[in-house]
């Protein structure tokens, strides 16, 4: 049953994904998400194509935030790359000398290495 509707509507949702993601990867993974829950509830609502329609909107354009907050923190100077324990100032210098050589990166690349460091 689940795969039916997914033949019937999964293409349409994966283009949607696409367009508001514009990126292949992360709008299969944004439909997959969705209907993994889908079956996960066991319930089937009432107008199916309509709650993913709306299900796939809100997880790509939360994956789209992600992206870009992930993003932001690099343009910021790599927080993400400072040492988890405070007090090693050899690793602080050297998350500081990252974070510049991120700053200095085209910007799929600073965001592939946030992508990668993040999660």
């Amino acid at each position: 049953m689940l795969a039916e509707l997914y033949q019937r509507v999964g293409p349409r949702l994966y283009r949607y994904a696409l367009a508001v993601l514009g990126d292949p990867g992360e709008a299969e993974d944004a439909v997959q998400d969705v209907f993994t829950r889908m079956a996960e509830a066991g319930t089937r609502p009432e107008r199916p194509e309509h709650y993913l329609l709306r299900a796939v909107r809100n997880e790509a354009l939360g994956r789209r935030g992600k992206a870009r907050r992930r993003l932001a923190l690099l343009q910021e100077g790599a927080p993400i790359l400072l040492p988890r324990e405070a007090g090693d100032a050899g690793l602080a210098g050297f998350a500081r000398r990252a974070a510049q050589a991120l700053a200095g990166l085209p910007h799929e690349q600073r965001e592939a290495v946030a992508l990668h460091t993040s999660e």
